[in-house]
């Protein structure tokens, strides 16, 4: 699983860090820096995809300004 959107350099994404960790987590990464950032990890499998179908939702129809 590897879910995530990216811009301005960063990208946020829901990974599948096993087998170190049996559930998915949140990760920041930084173009340039070779480092992923994990910033919270979820409850279970379903409640990660519940939550990239609300920010799919959410982005939904917006675009990118300059």
């Amino acid at each position: 699983m590897l879910k995530g959107i990216r811009h301005n350099g960063v990208t946020v994404s829901v990974q599948d860090w096993s087998p170190w960790k049996k559930l998915p987590v949140l990760v920041v990464n930084v173009d340039g820096d070779n480092t992923a950032y994990k910033v919270a990890s979820f409850n279970s499998k379903a409640t990660a995809d519940w939550f990239c179908d609300v920010m799919e939702e959410f982005f939904k129809g917006l675009k990118e300004g300059k």
